[in-house]
């Protein structure tokens, strides 16, 4: 790592924190991460709001999710990738700092918010199930005794369907714990020890790095789950194939 007096470098000038390997490294890993939450929560944001998709209040969570983790990826973290890396005036300023900042905290409670709701809505659909599609989805309940199926049918659907809500947003409730432990365990561990420069900053990149890769793993939570988010990314990898082949 290259130190730096930041108080000794005009307003224009700036430096790299990292040497040049690792900050190919940082700078690859990142971008992957980045990739994948942009594609992938574009994929789901399609699949949870299609016009063709039952708009259950477990699906429009998830959507909304998407939403959250789409701009963490697009804003959170190219704002933090900045100030993590390059050195300058500019980047050191408190106020800067804050600014750039901000989008990873504000879409990280976002993400917080929406979990506690995906748990409100599994909690209903489990500790009330035969009361929850009249509490949370009366409509889809009626389109289907409408369309004339069997009442036994239609419990079971509801019930495969429950279900398979429950084990998806037990899933991302998992992920999101795993991924944002390192970040707390940060914040205790540095209420009592203090780290060197070097070995701070590893562990705090790591840390967001793994705070960041939850927003890429949620999609594929999803596709592995529901065969719609599967359907829907191999048609828009078509698309994109098929207009990159035009041009």
């Amino acid at each position: 790592m290259n130190e730096t007096n930041v108080s000794d470098v005009g307003l224009l000038q700036w430096e790299l924190r990292l040497d040049t390997i690792p900050f190919i490294l940082y700078i690859f890993c990142h971008f992957v991460i980045m990739f994948l939450s942009i594609l992938g929560n574009v994929v789901v944001i399609i699949t949870a709001f299609g016009s063709k998709v039952e708009q259950s209040p477990n699906t429009v969570f998830m959507g909304s999710l998407g939403v959250a983790d789409l701009l963490t990826g697009m804003f959170a973290l190219p704002s933090t990738l900045l100030l993590r890396v390059v050195v300058s005036p500019f980047t050191c300023a408190a106020f800067i700092r804050q600014m750039f900042f901000m989008p990873a905290f504000v879409f990280c409670a976002v993400s917080v918010n929406h979990l506690v709701a995906l748990t409100i809505d599994r909690f209903i659909a489990v500790t009330y199930p035969l009361k929850y599609p009249l509490i949370m989805t009366p409509r889809k309940v009626s389109e289907r005794r409408r369309a004339g199926m069997d009442e036994t049918k239609v419990k079971r659907l509801e019930a495969k369907s429950r279900l398979n809500a429950t084990v998806t947003s037990v899933l991302v409730v998992m992920a999101f714990t795993v991924c944002w432990f390192p970040g707390s365990i940060k914040n205790v561990v540095e209420a009592f020890v203090e780290p060197s420069e070097r070995i701070q900053f590893t562990y705090q990149t790591t840390a967001e790095y793994f705070g960041f890769f939850n927003s890429a793993v949620n999609p594929i939570i999803y596709a592995s789950r529901n065969r719609k988010y599967r359907v829907t990314f191999h048609r828009i990898m078509r698309l994109l194939f098929m207009k990159s082949g035009n041009a």
